[in-house]
């Protein structure tokens, strides 16, 4: 697309931080704009090699999006048939989150049901957003990913 820029880097998906080396791809239009507004830094030579080793293995992290996605589809199916399709909000089929405008009841876990082991924990998380209208806050789950959590996170479904 002629009006895109592309930033990455190897820190985090390729566990390469201390190589100190990202890229950016852009549209042969926007190509000078972007090397005008961010020179190129000086990596070394071996940042470069390894740079280019790890970027030559291709899509590392598919296999991972692919287990989140699955999860999420058997998460959203636990609570579509809890009665809480309409209290989910949507989220890219690649992260592992579970977003909620309020907590839902049925997640709300009581301190003694936890305590006295009747309720698996499920913990949610303030996810503060940002705008240009101003601050609010989201609900976050984690999406199990290890079959026993997600054994668990089935569980507190059933209890109920």
């Amino acid at each position: 697309h002629e009006r895109t820029v592309v930033v990455n880097g190897l820190s985090k998906a390729y566990g390469m931080g201390g190589l100190r080396l990202g890229y950016c791809v852009s549209s042969m239009a926007l190509t000078a704009r972007v090397r005008h507004s961010l020179p190129a830094l000086g990596a070394s030579s071996l940042s470069l090699m390894l740079g280019r080793e790890i970027l030559d293995c291709g899509d590392i992290g598919a296999p991972l999006r692919a287990r989140i996605a699955e999860a999420k589809q058997t998460a959203h199916a636990l609570l579509d048939a809890a009665g809480l399709a309409h209290a989910r909000l949507p989220v890219a089929d690649a992260l592992p989150y579970l977003m909620f405008d309020a907590v839902p009841e049925l997640l709300a876990d009581t301190h003694a049901g936890v305590l006295a082991g009747r309720l698996p924990r499920v913990a949610l998380k303030r996810h503060p957003l940002w705008s240009a209208d101003g601050g609010r806050a989201l609900i976050r789950c984690s999406v199990p990913l290890r079959a026993e959590r997600m054994a668990l996170f089935a569980q507190r479904f059933a209890d109920r």
